[in-house]
């Protein structure tokens, strides 16, 4: 039965964007039917997973004591609800938050028992799930890109990931892909954008960037000297725009050594037909102290440049190309992206205030609070045993590989010190410290982790220590959660790989010494001294556990008692609420914590053959989350205002994709 309004109809977070027209249409079962059979659909490629989004408005004239309450099932089986239809003339929408494959679909919805009127449709949308081949794009290089879009007010059309689905890669942007890593952004073309104002430090955050080009817009103010830390940068075009002020030294320097080709010239004129893309020329501004005969070259590059390329006038310098060298350029690169990174023991010594504030201690040694000169807040981990490292050459060895490690769920190393007798790791800090100080108390002790929160940790958590393993080869050797760091809003990073190894990629398990710290040590790992992924699970379920209980890995309530073994016995009793940490209240969904500990289980099972893989690992808790959200947006209705979510909870619609 068919209903329709011409009035308007309002939806608050309208994600999807649902047209007018189909909001201001609805259907309702014939015969005051209880149900609604909206969609049977055999998908023609059923190895696809799609979304599908219901929007239900309410277009009927409101009646008293009369309300609408209904829930949806997905092929038979319950998916969500109940659902209140709300006021008049608003909408809403509901939708499955976790991808499905199936060859058939059907979608009812069915009126609750205490529901006086049947179930009301609008529309659906099918959402079919696109392959990602890359991850996300690094987290750092999204900030920064973002924060870029709202300084300058883009007009262009970027939504979603930056780099990711890759044939979907944002206007202007390109990126590197590589399997080890998630892709970062190395090209930037904002020329000819309108720009205006000062050039936003945020551009010196994208540390993978290599070609920058700003040219042909109103850009004003100083040439920040900040340009000159992007470690990466090869190309730098500011042609046409206003500069007041030298070239900073830093940058000159570079451009001088032939580092970067730095592009500047006073104006630019693009043409109609350049498509809003301007021409480019390598043009350096430097001291007049030149050898003539070079000028003379340079002169007679520029007039044929400027024949061929009339849109870029008064060019006022010369060109000066980057030096070749005959090393292989990864070799280049990779020299230059390390030393890039490096510090002087002074430089820190500055930078912590003397090592005034200590912030932790770990095997590697003393971590203090830090300071760069951009204001940036750092953790410096200063080296206890510098000679740990064979005179040094296992320690760059180590700063290489970590300078390749980038992922969201991994906290960033961003430069490294080897001062004479003096070994240091600057690292990006953590605000809110790490998991154990939370579980413990330690960070705040009227702040209390609930269930969806230490679920979304764990996920973050499970996904990093998955990254170390299959992108980039890596043990970490030491998981537990002192090593997982947490973020101004409860993001979580795993932290601490200055015990880690990289593995070869034979299948042989890699044989070497067994180091951790005790209650998170693999047992079989520890009786046949040999190491492989499966030990780093063993240590994350024990995380998982601690999580769940509350507890310390050793238990110590009324003997000393691993919290493995802890909570078999608690099992064997069968009473969810004795294993759960009491300091949860009780607040969450059962079925998302049994499944928890089943993982949490299995991944501390006596031999490494019966664990999971951490892929298995980050779905199962995925599924949990999910299971734990949909809970308490039936049964939570008010949390603490302390809360690292948004509004104390993940809402459904938030896992969700948004359009592109």
């Amino acid at each position: 039965m068919g209903l329709s309004t011409t009035d308007n109809i309002s939806i608050n977070q309208d994600i999807y964007e649902a047209p007018l027209a189909a909001l201001q249409t609805a259907i309702i079962p014939a015969n005051n039917a209880t149900n609604i059979t909206f969609l049977e659909w055999s998908p023609d490629n059923p190895k696809n997973s799609y979304i599908f989004v219901a929007f239900y408005s309410n277009v009927v004239v409101p009646s008293m004591n009369k309300w609408r309450f209904f829930s949806v099932f997905l092929n038979g089986k319950f998916s969500s609800g109940p659902y209140n239809v709300p006021p008049y003339l608003q909408g809403d929408f509901v939708c499955n938050p976790v991808p499905m494959v199936d060859n058939y679909f059907s979608w009812s919805f069915n009126a609750e028992f205490n529901s006086t009127l049947p179930p009301i449709i609008n529309a659906l949308e099918v959402f079919s799930i696109l392959p990602m081949q890359n991850t996300y794009t690094d987290f750092n290089d999204v900030a920064a890109i973002n924060t870029i879009r709202a300084q300058y007010q883009l007009k262009r059309s970027w939504e979603g990931d930056p780099c990711s689905p890759q044939q979907y890669s944002w206007s202007g942007i390109n990126c590197s892909y590589l399997i080890s890593q998630s892709p970062r952004v190395v090209t930037l073309d904002l020329s000819s954008n309108g720009l205006k104002g000062a050039i936003s430090d945020s551009f010196s955050q994208l540390s993978a960037l290599q070609h920058l080009d700003l040219s042909c817009n109103n850009l004003t103010g100083i040439i920040p000297d900040s340009l000159a830390t992007i470690p990466s940068l090869q190309v730098l075009n500011l042609a046409g725009n206003s500069f007041t002020g030298a070239v900073p030294s830093n940058l000159k320097k570079k451009a001088e050594a032939g580092i970067i080709d730095l592009i500047i010239s006073p104006s630019c004129n693009p043409s109609p037909s350049s498509s809003g893309k301007s021409n480019k020329t390598l043009i350096l501004i430097l001291s007049t102290a030149i050898p003539a005969s070079v000028v003379a070259i340079a002169t007679a590059i520029i007039i044929i440049v400027m024949r061929k390329k009339p849109n870029c006038q008064e060019m006022l310098a010369i060109i000066v190309p980057r030096k070749q060298s005959p090393r292989s350029t990864a070799a280049v690169d990779d020299e230059l992206n390390i030393e890039l990174r490096h510090f002087t023991y002074t430089q820190l010594e500055n930078r912590t205030n003397d090592f005034l504030v200590v912030i932790g201690r770990g095997g590697f040694g003393t971590v203090y609070h830090g300071k760069l000169d951009n204001s940036t807040q750092v953790a410096v981990k200063v080296s206890s045993q510098p000679t740990a490292f064979h005179m040094n050459r296992q320690f760059l060895t180590e700063v290489r590989t970590l300078l390749q490690v980038h992922h969201n769920n991994l906290v960033t190393l961003i430069g490294y010190c080897k001062d004479r007798d003096h070994l240091a790791l600057i690292y990006e800090y953590m605000p809110l410290g790490s998991l154990h100080d939370h579980l413990r108390g330690k960070y705040d002790t009227s702040r209390v982790l609930n269930w969806a929160e230490r679920l979304r940790i764990a996920h973050d958590a499970a996904q990093g220590l998955h990254y170390l393993h299959t992108g980039c080869n890596i043990i970490h050797r030491d998981v537990k959660t002192s090593n997982i760091l947490l973020g101004n809003n409860l993001e979580a990073r795993i932290a601490d790989f200055g015990l880690s190894k990289v593995t070869s990629n034979n299948s042989s398990p890699p044989i070497c010494s067994v180091v951790g710290t005790l209650g998170y040590i693999d047992p079989e790992s520890h009786r046949t001294q040999s190491l492989n992924e499966k030990s780093d699970v063993y240590s994350f379920g024990v995380v998982l556990l601690e999580l769940v209980t509350g507890e310390c890995p050793v238990v110590t309530k009324r003997e000393r008692v691993h919290i493995v073994e802890h909570v078999k016995g608690e099992l064997a009793k069968g009473n969810i609420d004795d294993i759960c940490d009491p300091n949860m209240n009780g607040e969450y969904d059962t079925y998302s914590v049994w499944k928890v500990i089943d993982v949490a289980m299995r991944c501390t099972a006596e031999t490494a053959d019966q664990r999971p893989k951490m892929a298995e690992v980050v779905s199962q808790i995925d599924e949990s989350l999910q299971a734990e959200l949909t809970w308490r947006s039936k049964n939570v209705h008010t949390e603490s205002s302390n809360s690292g979510l948004s509004g104390g909870v993940l809402s459904l619609s938030s896992m969700a994709p948004s359009a592109r």
